[in-house]
């Protein structure tokens, strides 16, 4: 890991930079982007120490996205939406959990999608009319979900349903 976060974020944000407009131009994901995110160590952001990550305090999160931000508008909001998916496993998985899905994220650079954007539900109004229902052998996850950040790209998806 890293000492000094804004340092790891301004040392990748000339190569973010470089890429940017030709991502927008075509819709492509940075892939390149996040390889030297996890070079350098922020893909862990949110994830805590005892699982590799850096747990960085919030204004250092806010001003390492900033960075990256500055540099390419997509891929800051793309590291946004992971963070916040390992973020909030952090926060709701047990130490099985988190160090299944959670140390990867640190040791190989795997990322982090969420599934949360569906039919009439918002920030405001949170009821999931996507399912999980226990079935013999597993779980059935019955749903519609519009989109979802790093779609295609991420290893790991967050799907929020209701149980």
């Amino acid at each position: 890991m890293f000492r000094d976060p804004l340092a790891a974020a301004a040392n990748v944000a000339e190569g973010i930079a470089e890429r940017a407009a030709a991502h927008d131009a075509d819709g492509s994901f940075p892939e390149q982007d996040f390889r030297d995110l996890h070079r350098a160590g922020l893909l862990g952001l949110r994830i805590e120490e005892r699982f590799g990550g850096a747990d960085v305090d919030p204004v250092t999160y806010a001003r390492v996205l900033e960075t990256i931000s500055a540099a390419g508008a997509s891929t800051g909001l793309a590291l946004n939406m992971h963070s916040s998916a390992t973020a909030l496993l952090g926060r709701v998985g047990d130490d099985g959990h988190l160090e299944r899905w959670l140390r990867p994220v640190v040791d190989e650079g795997r990322a982090f999608a969420s599934l949360t954007s569906e039919p009439n539900v918002s920030l405001r109004h949170i009821e999931f009319a996507t399912a999980l229902h226990q079935v013999d052998g597993g779980y059935n996850l019955d749903g519609l979900k519009h989109f979802t950040s790093l779609a295609g790209f991420a290893s790991s998806y967050l799907v929020f349903a209701g149980v």
